[in-house]
């Protein structure tokens, strides 16, 4: 069984879920944009920018509220390499979903075309 979150279709509606954050939230200078376009011949999510370290920054991203979604959520977390997660995931407090491109400067242009959460119960 699978439930789709989004397939990035209808910019309106991702418009309206979603938030672009970069480290300015910490005092960084990164800088980051994010919108729905055609990558590979398929609608998308794409977030652009510039990732900087300077200022201890290092981070952009785009999220993707999950209010009012209801769902048990198993990952397989052998499979990820962490980069700065100093907790354990409390899965009962999670409320957004998010593309992140950081720890290191370089120009970002990353992109996800739909976004699925699959064996959900």
């Amino acid at each position: 069984m699978s439930y789709l979150l989004e397939d990035f279709t209808d910019a309106n509606v991702v418009a309206s879920r979603g938030r672009v954050f970069s480290d300015w939230v910490m005092g960084g200078v990164s800088n980051a944009c994010a919108d729905v376009s055609e990558v590979a011949g398929r609608a998308a999510w794409r977030l652009s920018g510039n990732v900087s370290l300077e200022r201890n920054g290092g981070f952009i991203q785009v999220a993707r509220s999950l209010e009012g979604e209801r769902f048990d959520v198993s990952l397989p977390w052998r499979a990820f390499t962490p980069a700065s997660v100093r907790a354990l995931l409390d899965r009962s407090t999670r409320q957004r979903i998010g593309l992140v491109a950081g720890t290191t400067a370089f120009d970002a242009s990353v992109a996800i075309s739909r976004l699925e959460l699959v064996g959900v119960r």
